[in-house]
């Protein structure tokens, strides 16, 4: 089977075994109920057109970089909010269709209001795709490090014995040839979303310890 099309079959995932159908080049999974990105298809090296749009995809597994045996990956019309820094690789080497997605996880101020209309643009928050990428490359820049200096020294910032202020002059030290300051709006964004994540996850674990107590 070269081709598999299974659009509006009520689909919320594949089997395991589906990667084995290693002659498989086109397969449309479109409009069905997916809520979570096969990434078992990684494993498929002559699949090249993939499509998944029009499901409820809200994140894409960061290993999605993998994907780049891809010529065309449609994912419009989910429900994602947010890109992974590591989609920039498949970005630069397949044709990608993201359209109408609420890219909710990005920052507020991305939303662009236009004069004597009362409205934004794109769809109802006022996230573009344009918005989306712009914001997922000037991320790339500095998240891996980003990445290193939370493993190392996040417990200082959770404790609020290390600041933002520390965390950017950290960034600006370990990135001195592709630092800039206009990067400053994107850490804050990052940085604080790790904090609060960190906290709903805290709150959790002594919600459950405390119910396994009582």
């Amino acid at each position: 089977m070269v081709t598999m099309k299974a659009e509006k079959c009520q689909l919320t995932g594949l089997p395991d075994t589906f990667s084995s159908l290693e002659s498989l080049v086109h397969v449309d999974v479109s409009k069905n109920k997916f809520e979570l990105f096969p990434i078992e298809l990684r494993r498929m090296k002559s699949l090249k057109h993939l499509n998944l749009s029009n499901n409820f995809i809200t994140l894409l597994p960061r290993n999605i970089d993998t994907m780049t045996n891809l010529s065309e990956l449609n994912i419009s019309k989910n429900l994602l909010r947010a890109l992974p820094v590591e989609f920039t690789d498949v970005l630069e080497s397949v044709n990608v269709t993201l359209n109408e997605n609420p890219w909710t996880d990005l920052p507020p101020r991305w939303g662009k209001m236009w004069p004597n209309k009362r409205c934004t643009d794109g769809v109802s928050n006022g996230y573009t795709l344009s918005d989306a990428i712009d914001f997922l490359y000037a991320v790339r820049v500095f998240y891996a490090t980003a990445e290193q200096i939370w493993q190392e020294l996040g417990v200082f910032h959770y404790t609020n014995k290390l600041n933002l202020e520390d965390f950017l002059q950290e960034l600006r030290d370990r990135l001195p040839n592709s630092w800039h300051e206009g990067l400053v709006q994107y850490v804050k964004h990052i940085y604080f979303e790790v904090r609060y994540t960190l906290l709903v996850l805290l709150v959790s674990y002594l919600f459950l310890l405390l119910s396994l107590l009582l």
